[in-house]
């Protein structure tokens, strides 16, 4: 419990006692190390439901091997299906997946210097070649596996 509260803090939003419950699990799973850093990221909904459906951007507050908070402009609901792009400093794509909102807090004050939400995402496949590599175990990091 003290994890999610230090998670809530550092991401400025209060939680409900659902949220709350989903965080806690969130932080226990992720047994592998996050990467501090801020990265722009391209997001779809996954799969693309409209043609007009565009692209919007967010950035990560840290990246792991199984997924990533990220900061974005709307607030999502859990279990959403994104396609999400994690550029390199100089632009080009780094990785390219699927990924699953897990958790999202809204922020209690809004400004034009931070995000209106953060997004726990989970990913769960991995797009190589315009093709889904999805892992052989739920419990296989989608990231970093051959």
């Amino acid at each position: 419990m003290q994890a999610t509260r230090q998670l809530s803090l550092a991401f400025g939003s209060a939680s409900s006692e659902s949220d709350e419950t989903e965080s806690t699990r969130t932080v226990e799973s992720r047994n592998e190390p996050r990467e501090e850093t801020v990265r722009r990221v391209e997001y779809t909904s996954f799969p693309r439901s409209a043609a007009d459906s565009r692209a919007r951007v967010g950035f990560t507050r840290n990246v792991s091997d199984s997924g990533m908070a990220l900061g974005v402009d709307e607030v999502l609901p859990v279990g959403t299906l994104l396609r999400v792009v994690v550029q390199k400093p100089d632009g080009a794509a780094d990785f390219d997946a699927v990924a699953r909102v897990a958790w999202c807090h809204e922020a209690r004050e809004r400004s034009a210097r931070t995000p209106n939400a953060w997004l726990g995402m989970v990913l769960v496949a991995e797009i190589r070649r315009g093709l889904a590599r999805v892992p052989h175990s739920a419990t296989s990091p989608v990231r970093g596996a051959a």
